[in-house]
């Protein structure tokens, strides 16, 4: 039995990845184009971004919008 014990003691663990996050630059100028365009869809803030010069996907946008809905929805 003690060796069933060990092998569920001693097992590696994987480290957990650090969240993929884009630069605060980025977060802050979707965060103010938001507040700005509030009837923006997610794909359209990434394509207006996009022509500013500020590259980020759909989703990345979404996910920027879900951390920082607080300050999105106060300024609206």
């Amino acid at each position: 039995m003690p060796l069933q014990i060990d092998a569920l003691i001693n097992q590696n663990r994987r480290v957990p990845n650090v969240k993929n996050r884009v630069d605060e630059q980025i977060e802050s100028a979707v965060v103010e184009y938001a507040i700005e365009y509030p009837a923006h869809g997610q794909h359209r803030s990434s394509n207006e971004l996009r022509k500013k010069g500020i590259f980020v996907s759909g989703s990345g946008v979404r996910s920027i919008w879900l951390r920082h809905i607080s300050k999105i929805l106060q300024n609206a």
